[in-house]
């Protein structure tokens, strides 16, 4: 989710056979899928609620989720562009 929050408005400033001449360069598909996916939706891709999922699971969700709270506001902010 960082790497296409941080890349999105990149990659939609870039003509679009280029673009998905780098989608197609993906060899995993499920990484694509997300790639394209967040690509597409930005944060309403299914695949940003299933990485906070994630990396709440990998985390004790307790007080460290007041303090990620302004990580995931950025991310929204990014993937928005």
């Amino acid at each position: 989710i960082s790497f296409s929050a941080m890349f999105r408005k990149r990659m939609r400033n870039m003509p679009e056979e280029i673009r998905e001449t780098r989608f197609r360069n993906i060899g995993d598909p499920r990484r694509r899928d997300r790639f394209t996916s967040t690509y597409e939706l930005g944060v309403h891709s299914p695949f940003v609620k299933h990485g906070i999922a994630a990396y709440e699971r990998a985390r004790s969700v307790g007080s460290m989720h007041v303090a990620l709270a302004p990580v995931l506001d950025a991310f929204a902010a990014a993937l928005e562009l």
